[in-house]
């Protein structure tokens, strides 16, 4: 009897050991996403990459698409995504969308994580209404852009006594709030000036951003070779092309990926009114559900990046 509960014991081990053994070269041999992403036999579509694709972007838009983006994606992760919907699943998509305007672009700079540097800056949250001490002292152009995607509007409210409310949740309108609004709108007209002067021109965005370039063309290369449909989306923004022209990274969408690379531009696409957006770079609910609408009612607006790049 002894030796049938040894047996039996031993036999649960080993059968334990092997179900660990195969997650482990699962996990090493797939690409790193979430088990909530699976595809499902209807599925054609995904749309990849960071949080304006999350956020502002609904499967019912466009029926029998799948949204795969995630908070803070770089596009090596969209990549990684992408590899796994058409590899490891049934039903591979024959059309990929890739949130990738500008501020997908230029958020993550190769050599430093800048958002989490300027957190720690408590010196400039306690002078947050003082422009001259920030727009002074500011390292390099990357600092400056980060400063103002990340750290405003609802980072630095904490700066101020009596704010509450979680302004990072997806319901909330922090431009509107009115702790915010001014400063958010007078900031955005100071990096107008500083633009105008150091633009985020084609050459410095292949500089500075090579890790973001480079899977960029990876993405492209793998959708020729699997025969999927590219589209590159940009999400509306409000009033970021007010204070950093996208010149720049039209052209760079022609010269990476070619002339003939298909852009659904919504960068300027009009909502009612402010109270529509979270932040700066990205819709609330209220205005996903507007944009996604107009969407389903009107279709994807195409054009090919040779004629985006000359508007």
């Amino acid at each position: 009897m002894k030796r049938f509960i040894k047996l039996f014991g031993l036999f649960w081990l080993l059968l334990i050991l092997a179900i660990a053994c195969i997650r482990i070269v699962w996990i090493l041999v797939t690409p790193n996403i979430m088990e909530r992403d699976t595809l499902g036999k209807d599925i054609h579509t995904v749309v990849l990459g960071g949080s304006v694709g999350r956020a502002d972007w609904n499967d019912s838009i466009i029926p029998g698409s799948k949204n795969l983006c995630g908070h803070a994606m770089t596009f090596g992760d969209a990549l990684n995504n992408l590899k796994w919907a058409t590899e490891y699943n049934e039903n591979k998509p024959d059309t990929v969308i890739l949130a990738a305007g500008l501020v997908s672009v230029a958020y993550f700079f190769d050599e430093v994580d800048v958002p989490e540097a300027l957190l720690k800056r408590d010196e400039e949250k306690r002078n947050i209404l003082n422009y001259s001490v920030f727009f002074d002292n500011y390292k390099n152009h990357i600092e400056y852009w980060e400063y103002i995607l990340v750290s405003f509007p609802y980072k630095n409210l904490e700066a101020y006594k009596g704010v509450e409310g979680d302004f990072s949740t997806q319901s909330h309108n922090a431009i509107n709030h009115p702790l915010a609004y001014n400063q958010i709108n007078t900031a955005i007209e100071r990096a107008k000036e500083y633009d105008s002067q150091n633009p985020l021109s084609e050459e410095y965005l292949k500089t500075h951003f090579t890790y973001q370039l480079d899977n960029l063309r990876k993405i492209k290369e793998y959708c020729d070779a699997h025969q999927q449909t590219f589209i590159i989306l940009n999400t509306p923004m409000y009033k970021i092309l007010d204070m950093a022209s996208d010149k720049g990274y039209r052209q760079l969408l022609c010269s990476e990926l070619g002339d003939s690379t298909l852009v659904a531009d919504y960068s300027r696409f009009k909502v009612p009114d402010s109270t529509y957006f979270r932040d700066p770079e990205h819709l609330n609910t209220k205005g996903a559900q507007y944009f996604g609408e107009h969407i389903a009612r009107e279709g994807l607006q195409l054009q090919y990046a040779i004629d985006y790049c000359n508007n």
